[in-house]
């Protein structure tokens, strides 16, 4: 485990749930919270993605479809638990995650990983964040693909080469239907991005560079402070809907290229011997990609509940209720870690094990 990685994955995290966490409770007090920046937690986490499967992969010791096998494992069933979770509140009268109309076709595309427009006009799985999954599993799926070359640098080529490539036709020949537009997305070239870092992190070492810790709390500050920017000085900029803004190369250079100067500046910090700790910290990182699938449909249920208990209509009990649920969700995720992805994990796991030794 890199710690630094570890505690930068409970950061990004916590952005995109306080992305989400301002407008449920704006809707019931006067928090009027507009921030932007939340969102480049995607961003971060993409890059984070880029390195840490370069760095998994680097002694080529998986074939493409164990490769495939360990991200269908590490991905998928807490995603499906949490799909089905949603489908059975929508079907019992609530409207879970926004979500207003379902039909089959949403279930399988959902399920599948397949971008598609809901039967309710939302272009987004019926798990609203499963969006940025769609484009983990196009990435998890690319990479296996190039696994075969054996060299880092080659597939980080490839896998860049066509990025660029499937950003060029979209720019030139576009719009195309919605599937194929979704994968043109210049945002791939944020896992491209960290695939670059793994390969410079298994390769450069930093023993002899002058003040490598000023450099590498440089980098983060300096990443911090664009993605802060837009919000304190140039507000309109942001203003864009989410599928225009995620679309365009506005995103990656907004969010992208600070996501990737804060991913470095935790590298660097890590090779110079400057770790993070915290076991709670760490718990959080480890937890994060439950807090991720659960955030949205558990502080809807916790803000509502909220402000039906304390319905005061001041500042200062929507941030408490704000607060609180940051400490909700965060309790709630590390559960599900614990209880429920880690031991299905293990299970699962096991079973592979058990069959392989068996077919042995």
């Amino acid at each position: 485990m890199i710690n630094n990685i570890q505690l930068l994955r409970a950061i990004a995290c916590f952005m995109v749930v306080f992305y989400h966490l301002q407008v449920m409770v704006g809707a019931s007090y006067p928090v009027h919270c507009n921030t932007q920046f939340g969102t480049a937690g995607v961003d971060i986490f993409f890059v984070i993605s880029g390195f840490v499967m370069f760095y998994i992969t680097r002694s080529f010791d998986r074939t493409p479809f164990q490769f495939w096998k360990e991200r269908i494992i590490r991905v998928v069933p807490l995603y499906w638990i949490v799909t089905f979770m949603i489908v059975f509140a929508f079907k019992s009268g609530f409207h879970p995650n926004g979500l207003h109309a379902l039909n089959l076709r949403d279930l399988i595309t959902s399920i599948f990983f397949i971008p598609d427009i809901r039967a309710d006009g939302v272009s987004a799985p019926i798990l609203v964040v499963g969006w940025t999954l769609i484009y983990e599993m196009f990435f998890y799926f690319l990479l296996g693909l190039t696994l075969f070359l054996r060299s880092q640098r080659k597939i980080w080529i490839v896998l860049t080469l066509f990025f660029v490539s499937l950003c060029f036709v979209r720019r030139m020949f576009g719009p195309f239907s919605f599937a194929l537009d979704y994968y043109m997305n210049p945002i791939m070239l944020e896992f491209s991005a960290g695939c670059l870092l793994g390969i410079v992190y298994a390769r450069v070492d930093i023993s002899k560079w002058p003040f490598p810790r000023a450099l590498g709390y440089g980098l983060i500050g300096m990443g911090a402070i664009v993605i802060a920017l837009p919000d304190a000085v140039f507000p309109g900029l942001l203003h864009l809907t989410r599928d225009s803004f995620s679309g365009s190369m506005t995103r990656c250079g907004i969010f992208g290229i600070p996501a990737f100067m804060i991913v470095a500046g935790a590298l660097v910090l890590e090779k110079a011997g400057h770790l993070w700790k915290g076991r709670a910290l760490l718990l959080q990182g480890a937890a994060s990609y439950a807090i991720y699938l659960f955030h949205t449909v558990g502080m809807q249920g916790f803000v509502k509940a909220m402000a039906f208990v304390f319905p005061a209509k001041d500042f200062s009990m929507g941030l408490i209720v704000m607060i609180l649920s940051m400490i909700f969700i965060g309790c709630i995720g590390t559960g599900v870690h614990l209880f429920v992805e880690k031991p299905l994990q293990k299970m699962m796991k096991a079973k592979k094990l058990s069959f392989s030794v068996k077919t042995t």
